[in-house]
Parts: structure tokens; sequence; C-alpha cells
């Protein structure tokens, strides 16, 4: 399968019962994702070191904890976030990719 060099949109959702696979903490390094991609012909476990990352943990309306980790680019083309949230009152655990293009997402 070859891959697109640009991407729109794509999003795909894992859900897990939570197994402490974060331990207590919710940092994310790139090794810690369970789950990778391909981008121009390389994976993120090359290029996400390489990308600006800004992490940042809150407490959704809902109240799930979520800590997004994005990484974008340098060239402008792509951003990558990785979505973690914990249910409120449950063992569950959401993990989730979404892919955009930089010119749909602002700085």
């Amino acid at each position: 399968m070859k891959t697109a060099p640009h991407c729109a949109l794509l999003l795909f959702c894992l859900v897990f019962i939570q197994t402490n696979f974060f331990g207590a903490h919710l940092a994310i390094a790139q090794s810690d994702v369970p789950g990778s991609f391909v981008y121009g012909g390389q994976s993120s476990m090359v290029l996400l070191p390489l990308w600006t990352k800004v992490e940042k943990s809150y407490l959704s309306q809902t109240g799930r904890q979520v800590t997004e980790t994005t990484w974008r680019e340098p060239a402008g083309g792509l951003v990558a976030v990785w979505y973690v949230e914990h249910f409120a009152d449950s063992s569950v655990i959401e993990y989730r990719w979404v892919f955009e293009t930089a010119l749909l997402v602002k700085p």
C-alpha cells in the first residue's frame, strides 16, 4: 500500500481496558504510543522525534482526564495528535490518533 504524502483527516480510535499501560502519569513518549504511522515513506518512530511536540492535559466537560500530544511536521504539511482519555469512574482508556494537514490547523 502506498502512503499519500498529504492527508486531510484520518481518525482511528482504540478503546482498551486499563491495565496500567501508562502507569500513574500520562506523559507520552513516542515509544510509549501503542500505534504508529508511515508518512512520506518513513515510520513515525523516525519522524516524530524530529518534529515539534506540545503536550497538554485537561479535564473535559464530561469529566474525563485528557492528555493531548501534538507533533507538527517541520515543513508544515502534517499535524499528528495523540489523545488519551481516562473515563471517569471507569477502568476504560480511549487512545486516538488524529491527522490533519497543517493548512487546516491553527498553530
